[in-house]
């Protein structure tokens, strides 16, 4: 996996994955270094032990979905598993903070365990938007009191569990809501931000010497010019187009749109494969009309490409996808999940 640039998928489901300390930590490591997004472990016998092994080591910054089914979890690593969802040792580029997909199901965490991860998502974690936790032996078991969720515990009958786990899940059902409310509009607002600052704050050496000469004139005849303020207004101005985005992530997007190595070529290449451009939707009105190349290397036909429904990637769109991880910005991060070690 390490240094494999196309290896996205690995399922290992059902296999005699076990609770080996040393082979888990080096499993983790190795993932680290990957590229993986998705990431299968279900039916794996690793237990309580081996999964705080794992989440101890996995700091994987393009992990996107994890499945932990049916692996014999209890309630003793319900405490593990929150820490690394709400972890901020790793700042915005690891631990559990790119993860948008978590299955747990079929275990035993009991509604104690399932409280402990959903509140660790409620209190520090924005990056998850589908969490399933079905089947986790909830029936019968002790449950928080609501008031004090992880501390006092008692007995309660099987109909008054089941009104607590739908409590439970309509709290997180709430939370990941929030949650990809907050990634939509983070998304949208950087790649807003990106398009402006790439006009304002990006400048060539040839540019930049061009510009200062037509900034005395400028001046010298009264008008105004942006580029004469000093480089902090113009930041604070630019920040005015992407309220939500917390200064971090802004800050990011100013370093991005500012290095010439992040700008697109000028010319296509010369020799262009079948699956670099956005192939016409045919279902669509107009998507493959007369004058119109089925492969199309400058765009997707005013939408009309048939990454829209899914039956094939967005050349586009994996490029926005591309920005959005490279300046950390597929879910909203508040202020004081910063790194102090970034500082």
């Amino acid at each position: 996996m390490v240094g494999n640039e196309v290896l996205k998928v690995l399922w290992l489901t059902n296999n005699k994955l076990g609770p080996d300390h040393d082979v888990l930590a080096s499993f983790a490591t190795k993932i680290n270094q990957s590229r993986l997004e998705f990431l299968s472990l279900s039916g794996n016998p690793l237990g309580d032990a081996g999964i705080e092994t794992l989440f101890r080591h996995l700091r994987a910054s393009h992990l996107q979905e994890l499945h932990i089914n049916t692996m014999g979890l209890t309630a003793d690593c319900a405490s593990g598993l929150a820490e690394w969802i709400s972890s901020r040792r790793s700042g915005h580029s690891g631990g559990a903070h790119s993860l948008h997909t978590l299955k747990c199901n079929g275990n035993s965490l009991g509604m104690n365990g399932v409280w402990k991860v959903i509140h660790a998502i409620q209190m520090g974690n924005r990056s998850l938007v589908k969490v399933e936790l079905y089947a986790n032996q909830i029936a019968g078991t002790e449950i928080p009191n609501r008031d004090t969720p992880f501390q006092q515990t008692s007995q309660l009958p099987s109909s008054e569990t089941q009104m607590s786990w739908k409590d439970a899940e309509g709290i997180l059902r709430g939370v990941l809501l929030q949650n990809a409310h907050l990634k939509r509009q983070i998304e949208k607002e950087a790649l807003n931000l990106l398009k402006y600052s790439r006009t304002l704050i990006f400048r060539s050496r040839a540019s930049h010497l061009s510009a200062d000469q037509q900034t005395s004139s400028h001046v010298a005849g009264g008008s105004f010019s942006f580029h004469s303020l000093p480089m902090e207004l113009r930041l604070q101005i630019l920040a005015a187009l992407a309220p939500s985005l917390p200064g971090a992530q802004r800050v990011r997007i100013y370093e991005y749109a500012a290095d010439s190595s992040t700008l697109p070529p000028l010319l296509p290449p010369l020799q262009r494969g079948m699956g670099r451009g956005c192939v016409a939707d045919p279902s669509q009105p107009l998507g493959a009309s007369v004058g119109f190349a089925l492969h199309n290397s400058g765009g997707c036909a005013e939408g009309k490409c048939m990454g829209a429904g899914n039956s094939l990637v967005c050349r586009r769109e994996a490029e926005r996808a591309k920005f959005l991880a490279a300046v950390g910005c597929r879910a909203y991060e508040p202020e004081c999940d910063r790194n102090p070690a970034e500082d």
